[in-house]
């Protein structure tokens, strides 16, 4: 236990710049989807609440599989050899489900825990049968077992951490507040809609039609000033 305290220690850092980098590369991206132009209203404090929200979520996809694969270690003696075949065939199944399919399911973090957990406890299954030990850490096939998993699994991670704050910023839908702001923005075009904001700005498209969009920008502090 002191050993992965003080991995966690040196690694802090790091453990508090990637999500905030991915943070900033996902306002980048909504940025930029609008035009490249607005780069100028980028929010370097807007990356903090971001990548908190992604180190948030990453935590959560790392330690629910670890601690359910530690439970099953735990249990996974008193099963006999047959079982174990068959609970891997079938977290295999499940995952391979989930992989086909994934596009039709709304929450891919969901899809996300039930891919790295079938990943985790098949190379348990598998590995329990060879030697009848659990995978360690510094030997070549647990160095192994580490390196495909993120490699399979990083990219799912991405796209749900994407998906998850993309349904975070339409949930704005949820606010009075933004109902107000597009209600003032529509007596200039009937269809104008907020598209993205920060914590700074609100942008709104207020030509949707037009083959050159044309965008409202808001000061963010409007939100509190409710004026119907």
């Amino acid at each position: 236990m002191n050993e992965k305290f003080e991995l966690i220690r040196k690694n802090l850092p790091i453990i508090i710049i990637v999500p905030a980098l991915l943070g900033g590369y996902w306002q980048l991206s909504q940025i930029i989807k609008i035009a490249p132009i607005f780069l100028r209203f980028f929010s370097v404090s807007q990356m903090v609440a971001d990548g908190l929200l992604f180190g948030v979520v990453i935590m959560l996809a790392i330690i629910i599989p670890y601690l359910i694969a530690n439970y099953i270690w735990k249990f996974i003696g008193k099963l006999s050899l047959y079982w174990i075949y068959f609970t891997s065939l079938l977290l295999n199944l499940i995952m391979l489900f989930c992989l086909i399919y994934n596009q039709f399911i709304s929450n891919k973090f969901v899809v996300y825990i039930v891919i790295f957990s079938g990943i985790v406890f098949s190379f348990n299954f598998l590995d329990l049968n060879r030697k009848k030990e659990p995978i360690e850490s510094d030997g070549k096939y647990g160095k192994m077992f580490g390196k495909f998993t993120i490699a399979v699994t990083l990219p799912f991670l991405l796209s749900s951490c994407q998906q998850l704050l993309w349904e975070f910023n339409k949930s704005s839908n949820k606010i009075r507040n933004f109902d107000i702001i597009e209600k003032k923005a529509q007596k200039t075009d009937a269809r104008a809609k907020i598209v993205y904001f920060n914590d700074k700005y609100i942008f709104i498209d207020i030509d949707s039609l037009s083959t050159v969009k044309k965008y409202l920008i808001q000061d963010s502090d409007e939100l509190t000033k409710i004026d119907e």
